[in-house]
């Protein structure tokens, strides 16, 4: 198989086997070809929870109106959460 690479990835294929990360050119474009393959299976496994998702909320029956208490209650949780990130960060 033949590949061909611009001019920009030829230069950083190559400074990566030149700074000794990688063996070879072949080795480069496996680990390449590697993340790609995972991030491919990640964002299937993604597109099949966030239809997973979908399909519970539809199933979960009609939506109801939000209240202003629902809104309260969505600021109190963030203020939680935005607290205990605060706190951590603190640490």
């Amino acid at each position: 198989m033949t590949i061909q690479l611009t001019e920009d990835r030829k230069r950083f294929v190559l400074a990566l086997v030149q700074g000794g990360r990688y063996a070879s050119e072949s080795e480069v474009v496996n680990e390449a070809l590697r993340l790609l393959e995972q991030q491919d299976l990640v964002r299937a496994e993604e597109k099949r929870r966030f239809e997973a998702l979908v399909v519970q909320g539809i199933e979960s029956g009609p939506s109801t109106p939000m209240t202003p208490g629902d809104w309260d209650e969505i600021e109190r949780e963030g203020e939680r959460i935005v607290a205990a990130r605060k706190a951590r960060k603190d640490r």
